[in-house]
């Protein structure tokens, strides 16, 4: 209990890289999480947020990096209550 792991590939699926980011496309899409594309109007981020963000945008990333790749993050998680905050965007 307490416990969430967010894999960057589901089943047989290989990581996808990208020479425009110089980095796997999962790390991109973390990256962005980062840099505040899943904050809320808060200024927050949560796990659930970051997960939600990275599971959306990998897909699509690995497919503009290599046509016709595939690349689904797999998240296994036993979490109880509310998502665990994870930083503040401050302004």
């Amino acid at each position: 209990r307490g416990l969430s792991l967010l894999f960057s590939t589901t089943g047989r699926q290989s990581s996808v890289a990208s020479a425009h980011f110089n980095h796997g496309v999962f790390t991109q899409a973390a990256l962005e999480v980062l840099t505040g594309a899943a904050r809320d109007d808060d200024g927050e981020v949560t796990w659930a947020d970051l997960t939600d963000h990275v599971q959306k945008r990998t897909p699509r990333l690995a497919r503009e990096a290599v046509p016709g790749a595939r690349q689904s993050p797999r998240l296994l998680s036993n979490l109880a209550g509310p998502s665990p905050l994870l930083f503040t965007f401050r302004q």
